[in-house]
């Protein structure tokens, strides 16, 4: 009976060995796992980036002492606004949008003011 000739998913060399065995050989099995990781978690990364970028953008004018900005300042920092760990509805009934980057919060008002809050973040 005719052996059904198996190729590396990698390299494309033939796979010799037991009937089970996908590679030809360590090597390929390692880059072939690596560059679908590293594929699968690009989009993860750029994400994070994003976010913290925000953080450090709100971080920098919170130490520089401003607590109400607007949206279109924000906007020329390079903030996306489109990216948050957390949302929510204000609680005052106000109908504004709470914005959460980790340990800040940003909320946004009709007017396009954004008014900055800082949450300390204690250690378990």
């Amino acid at each position: 009976m005719d052996e059904e000739r198996r190729l590396c998913p990698n390299c494309s060399r033939p796979v010799t060995g037991r009937s089970d065995k996908r590679f030809c050989c360590s090597e390929c099995r390692t880059m072939f796992n690596n560059r679908r990781y590293r594929r699968k978690h690009r989009e993860i990364e750029r994400i994070d980036r994003i976010l913290k970028k925000n953080r450090s953008i709100i971080d920098r004018l919170y130490n520089e002492g401003c607590r109400t900005t607007s949206v279109h300042l924000l906007h020329r920092m390079g903030f996306e606004f489109r990216y948050m760990t957390s949302f929510a509805e204000d609680t005052g009934g106000t109908g504004q949008c709470v914005l959460g980057y980790y340990d800040y919060s940003c909320t946004l008002s009709r007017d396009g003011n954004v008014v900055i809050g800082h949450t300390e973040i204690t250690p378990l």
